[in-house]
């Protein structure tokens, strides 16, 4: 995404005093149904950034699997999608090489690449200059990468500036890791569900604290047909206190095992 350019002196943009919020906003990601599109969209406003991107790239053959970005339109990642232009991609190209590690600037890499025409028309069109880019995490087979851009007219990234991006290096990464636990989680809790409303048998989920997570059709019925005990917030409530008392029990003797506290037969 870059060319050979004019470099204007630009002064430090000093951002550290928002560390703290950008940490909160990259948390918030977790609960977020956009992800983090809303991360992106303030970590690029604090570092005067135009745009900027959190890519999962496939390395052999080079590929865009999947992005969260913010500052470019819906049209322009399309064209990107549809044209491949990831192979054309100085940051991409270099990154898919490199172990996770810091930010680093893109202009040190302006003279190892050579871009095609279409790529060159493109990058013009976005008038992009520099990138803040790190890899965040690498396999085998893909590596997670942040880039967060500049145009000429907001200059090239100072050394003082990428060092403090680097403070928020372990909490992006912490993020991802509890992203994906809770995404593989959803889809656990979806399968389960999709295998519990078929069962002819009334089903309860409770979480250790003994919550209600999720009951079936069947028991849904249950419920509405016996007098003897309900649900309260979450929780069942019986009528008779000593059917109470010796439920409670049996939850925390259940939440106890299954942290190893107490065997449970």
């Amino acid at each position: 995404m870059y060319k050979s350019k004019i470099l204007s002196w630009n002064p430090v943009v000093d951002f550290s005093d928002k560390l703290p919020q950008l940490i909160c906003d990259l948390y918030s990601a977790l609960s977020d149904p956009q992800g983090f599109h809303r991360f992106l969209d303030e970590i690029s406003k604090c570092v005067n950034g135009c745009a900027a991107q959190l890519s999962v790239i496939k390395k052999k053959p080079i590929q865009l699997e999947h992005v969260w970005y913010c500052g470019l339109s819906d049209e322009m990642i399309q064209w990107y999608f549809d044209n491949n232009m990831i192979e054309q991609d100085i940051v991409s190209n270099h990154a898919i090489t490199q172990s996770p590690g810091y930010f680093k600037s893109a202009i040190p890499l302006l003279s190892q690449y050579v871009v095609n025409d279409k790529y060159e028309r493109w990058e013009s069109e976005q008038d992009m200059l520099d990138t803040a880019w790190l890899v965040v995490e690498s396999n085998e087979k893909t590596i997670t990468l942040l880039t967060i851009q500049r145009t000429v007219a907001q200059g090239i990234y100072h050394e003082i500036e990428l060092e403090c991006l680097n403070h928020l290096i372990p909490y992006i990464r912490q993020s991802l890791q509890l992203y994906r636990y809770i995404l593989k989680k959803d889809k656990i809790n979806s399968s389960l569900e999709l295998l519990f409303e078929h069962s002819e048998n009334a089903t309860f989920v409770l979480d250790n604290q003994a919550n209600i997570l999720y009951s079936n059709l069947v028991a849904k019925c249950l419920i509405e047909d016996v007098s003897n005990f309900y649900i309260e917030q979450a929780r069942f409530q019986f009528s008779h206190k000593h059917i109470q008392d010796d439920f409670i029990q049996s939850s925390i003797r259940v939440a106890r095992s299954s942290i190893g506290k107490e065997g449970f037969f």
